[in-house]
């Protein structure tokens, strides 16, 4: 379970570097894959979009609870 703001970002840093890889990898012409594989990999990178969001959302929760904090673009800004 995630609880600091830090673990977040981190958590967040981690998935976009994932989708970042996978994005890469369907790109690449010279990977012959089949369609199941593709799918589950597009599925994936459903999930992770999900979390990010949710972690996003979570982080205004923990901002907001420790003063008029809010997330913009994945960094903090204090009003």
């Amino acid at each position: 379970m995630i609880e600091t703001i830090e673990e977040e970002f981190e958590f967040i840093d981690q998935c976009r570097k994932q989708i970042s890889r996978i994005y890469q990898f369907l790109s690449d012409s010279s990977n012959k894959v089949n369609i199941k594989y593709k799918i589950k990999l597009k599925y994936r990178l459903f999930k992770l979009k999900h979390w990010i969001r949710q972690s996003e959302r979570s982080i205004n929760k923990i901002a907001k609870a420790h003063g008029n904090d809010y997330l913009d673009n994945g960094k903090v800004v204090h009003q």
